[in-house]
């Protein structure tokens, strides 16, 4: 089968033509990421210095669900290049997956305090401004995501659905008879 750019390959065709499945084109980025990591790993073998090889094995390890070990790698990066913005991203994304919302906290901070035009950080930090309870704080970021980049939509999702949350949260002070802060 003559290999075909991606989007093409996923534009709906006739069985007849050219055309791959979601489920083939999984089991050969799966097979391209396993390949990957014993060719990476012998690069860091003869320079553990590498900060793209690093890098490259965490992105690897994520997409496999190997979290604690991207996590490790992307640690690497940061030690090796400080000012590595999409490896403390990066980071910061797995922390919050995780749980660990202090540390993807301080990850979205050190971003914005780095690029404050990363929209993406901001979003992320509206994320976990909403894990923790703090939705004035979630709203405020997910507006700064959205003035910085005006077309992210699931900025725009998580700010309705953040401005839902004050609702329901305002009505059942209400409810009770509490003060609505």
């Amino acid at each position: 089968m003559q290999s075909l750019p991606i989007r093409k390959r996923w534009k709906l065709t006739p069985i007849s033509e050219k055309f791959i499945t979601i489920s083939e084109w999984l089991t050969r980025k799966k097979k391209a990421y396993d390949d990957a990591v014993p060719v990476l790993k012998k690069a860091l073998s003869l320079n553990n210095n590498h900060a793209g090889a690093h890098f490259n094995l965490g992105v690897i390890y994520a997409e496999k669900g190997m979290t604690g070990e991207a996590i490790d790698e992307y640690n690497e990066v940061l030690k090796l290049t400080p000012d590595d913005l999409a490896a403390l991203y990066n980071r910061g994304v797995l922390h919050l997956e995780n749980g660990n919302l202090h540390d993807a906290s301080a990850d979205m901070k050190k971003i914005i305090e780095r690029n404050p035009k990363l929209a993406a950080a901001r979003y992320k930090l509206g994320d976990i401004y909403k894990k923790q309870g703090q939705i004035d704080d979630a709203i405020t970021a997910y507006k700064q995501a959205l003035e910085i980049s005006p077309e992210m939509k699931e900025a725009l999702r998580s700010l309705e659905d953040a401005y839902w949350i004050k609702e329901r949260q305002t009505k059942k002070q209400m409810d009770e008879g509490g003060k609505i802060q």
